[in-house]
């Protein structure tokens, strides 16, 4: 059953993200659903995403994390954008393995939205993020 706060992601990202390559490119889709007060997505990797061998981009790892805080504020009701983004790498995260993104909000204060974002892999978290986002003008 879908919640209001996915119908909302829903509605939100077929109005505003008809361009978005996080949205619509077929090795990037994210597919989410809420557990709790964060929002989930599996995903996986795949080989031509990759920088070193066996180690997806680091870029393409903050795209699925700014994408996964964006559909955040979509779940609210609030179309956002990106005002700071702050990326941790601890570990590699490998093509070969599924990938949860876990995605919840920290802090509201008046128009500035605090979010924290981890890829976790394998059961342990292989990127930290926070990120700053404003309703969009």
């Amino acid at each position: 059953m879908e919640t209001p706060e996915l119908a909302q992601l829903k509605q939100l990202r077929k109005k505003h993200h008809q361009q978005c390559v996080a949205c619509n490119h077929p090795d990037l889709r994210l597919d989410f659903r809420l557990s709790g007060q964060r929002l989930v997505a599996r995903w996986q990797p795949r080989n031509s995403l990759t920088s070193y061998q066996q180690t997806l981009h680091g870029g393409i790892q903050a795209l699925l994390i700014d994408e996964a805080m964006t559909c955040y504020m979509m779940s609210l009701g609030i179309v956002a954008v990106t005002a700071d983004l702050q990326i941790r790498y601890h570990d590699t995260v490998r093509p070969d393995q599924a990938l949860y993104l876990h995605t919840r909000l920290i802090k509201r204060r008046k128009m500035l939205f605090l979010l924290e974002s981890q890829l976790r892999q394998g059961g342990r978290c292989h990127v930290m993020a926070t990120g700053k986002f404003l309703p969009k003008p």
